[in-house]
């Protein structure tokens, strides 16, 4: 049975460094969740938001660039809904290195499911941990590599 995602690459991908404000990144098949690029300050941030339904996705068409502003629409007005975002933010430090700081926020509607935050929380900060490790596993191979 094929995998319904591609393997992640094991090295930074030049063809993929370049994301501009409004842009989609997938985050699951068929665009079911996805983020939008809110901000870009190149080499130093990103910023991306989501709004999605607790439990379910809503695939859209990414050819056609209402339909994930319709989908965003039809979930604020059915009032169920998980709007967060992620910001990731590099900063440099002394002697060629440099940390990255990663910042979410969530607003949860209706305010009921703010229940969900503690294990939605919890995976967050377990994607999160896998997620920093394999950035580290790239940036250093790249180092390495004098890339």
């Amino acid at each position: 049975m094929k995998h319904p995602f591609p393997a992640s690459a094991s090295r930074l991908l030049p063809e993929y460094q370049h994301v501009a404000v409004g842009d989609l990144i997938c985050d699951g098949p068929g665009y079911a969740s996805y983020f939008r690029v809110l901000r870009v300050d190149p080499v130093h941030a990103v910023v991306y938001r989501s709004i999605r339904h607790p439990r379910r996705g809503s695939p859209i068409d990414i050819t056609n660039p209402a339909s994930s502003q319709r989908s965003e629409q039809q979930l604020r007005e059915a009032g169920t809904y998980i709007d967060f975002t992620w910001a990731l933010v590099l900063n440099e430090l002394p002697g060629h290195r440099a940390r990255l700081l990663v910042r979410t926020r969530a607003n949860y509607s209706p305010p009921a499911i703010k229940v969900l935050s503690l294990p939605l929380g919890l995976f967050d900060a377990t994607y999160g941990v896998a997620m920093l490790r394999a950035i580290a596993r790239r940036a250093e191979g790249a180092t390495s590599a004098g890339t």
